[in-house]
């Protein structure tokens, strides 16, 4: 076939394709030489799972697509980068140390190792921009490597606060996560509950009751006198940090949704207890789009 092929947004642009359905299928490198271009292919072995480059095209923070190209394309690694441990879980899902890695440099010197892996990447990373938010200015009492409005699987906020490290690729199938030595919570809330996906005990009355007010539950055996009940009531005079992650859905069932990251609630009121339902007004409005769905995934 004459001519150089598409590049990975201008084929989604004027295909219509669906940028997630065509990764789940082929690497981009495949389907431009099942189109007759000629490529040349080359993976790493091991090599992060097709799969993560479909995760990668569903990024929206531009901040971590930075970082994310400096690990591909840089020898000379910043091991330090608050992001590398969130990049990391991005592509390979577990542990470095289970995986033989004994840094994050380790991890992406062996994805480098596969030309048209990060040339597929780095294609994907120019169609994620496209959607990214333009970041907007967090005023917390930590620094925060996440973007507002930015999207991120699990083990990436972990990994972003240091719960998910070399050893361990941290807790998972939970909607909180204390980080002790901030004084912080991390609430990861699911809009649509199905009993597929939740059990009787977990599906909690989470909705939007405005675009700057959320309504949510704890955990089923947390009263308002328990100690993390008391932290919420009085987060901000005991100095602690409330964040959101939340998404409208588990999976589009294809791919595990990730959760746009709604910024930092403060404590409206409470009531009941185990679980106990509690308004929190967010620092931010959520997205326009992301507030309705998140609505009618409600039931609202």
């Amino acid at each position: 076939m004459g001519g150089p092929p598409p590049k990975f947004h201008e084929f989604i642009q004027y295909s219509g394709e669906s940028a997630v359905d065509l990764l789940l299928k082929n690497s981009w490198t495949e389907w431009k030489r099942i189109s007759g271009f000629a490529v040349k292919t080359s993976l790493s072995d091991p090599a992060p799972h097709l799969r993560s480059l479909a995760q990668l095209s569903e990024v929206r923070s531009p901040n971590y697509l930075d970082a994310i190209t400096t690990f591909l394309t840089e020898s000379n690694f910043p091991e330090k980068h608050p992001l590398a441990a969130s990049a990391h879980y991005l592509f390979w899902s577990y542990s470095p140390k289970s995986l033989g890695f004994d840094s994050y440099e380790q991890s992406f010197a062996t994805i480098r190792k596969s030309p048209s892996f990060v040339a597929d990447a780095l294609e994907i990373i120019t169609y994620a921009r496209l959607f990214a938010p333009t970041p907007t200015p967090l005023n917390l009492p930590f620094i925060c490597p996440l973007t507002l409005h930015g999207t991120y699987g699990m083990r990436e906020v972990s990994a972003a606060f240091g719960k998910a490290n070399l050893e361990t690729s941290g807790p998972t199938g939970t909607g909180v996560i204390s980080i002790r030595e901030l004084r912080l919570y991390l609430h990861f809330v699911t809009f649509e509950k199905s009993e597929k996906h939740f059990s009787e005990s977990t599906m909690y009355r989470d909705y939007p009751i405005s675009p700057n007010r959320l309504h949510w539950e704890s955990q089923s055996n947390t009263s308002q006198e328990t100690p993390t009940g008391q932290n919420y009531i009085h987060h901000q005079e005991r100095g602690y940090t409330i964040l959101f992650f939340a998404r409208v859905r588990r999976s589009n069932g294809k791919l595990t949704s990730n959760f746009t990251f709604l910024g930092d609630g403060k404590f409206l009121k409470a009531e009941g207890d185990r679980p106990i339902a509690i308004e929190w007004q967010l620092s931010h409005p959520m997205p326009a789009d992301f507030h309705h769905e998140a609505k009618l995934a409600s039931g609202l």
